[in-house]
């Protein structure tokens, strides 16, 4: 039993680390084998057994609704609310090459039909996935 709770907590600390959202499911699996054995001692066999059905299971079930989570809680999107908003330019930018503008504390590669120094205030006037066009103030 013991074994299992520390598979466990090793790969739920490596989920941790790798933030991949697969490991996460062998270490839950190695966790409830530990929880079996609490109530029930079985041969290492079944045992692992045990631990290969849950580990599926966890796989073909839960692994699409966290990914679905993970994207939306994960995904840079710019609020609405920075659009018209001031951000000042970090790398410099010119119309064929992007640049970089700090928007609050985060980063965001930048593009504009202007050439854009370096500490330069500019406004946010649209976003394209994970980049923002700017202009002057």
């Amino acid at each position: 039993m013991y074994l299992w709770i520390c598979i466990g907590v090793i790969l739920l600390i490596l989920e941790l680390l790798t933030s991949t959202f697969f490991i996460l499911f062998f270490g839950l699996a190695a966790l409830n084998v530990a929880m079996i054995l609490y109530f029930i001692m079985v041969p290492l066999h079944v045992q692992v057994l045990i631990f290969a059905c849950i580990s599926l299971l966890y796989v073909a079930f839960l692994r699409k609704v966290l990914k679905h989570k993970k994207k939306q809680t994960s995904s840079l999107q710019l609020n609405e609310e920075f659009l018209g908003k001031p951000a000042l330019v970090h790398e410099s930018i010119s119309p064929n090459f992007p640049g970089k503008v700090l928007v609050g504390d985060t980063l965001w590669t930048a593009t504009s039909t202007q050439e854009i120094s370096k500490g330069k205030k500019v406004k946010i006037i649209s976003q394209n996935n994970l980049t923002v066009e700017v202009e002057f103030l």
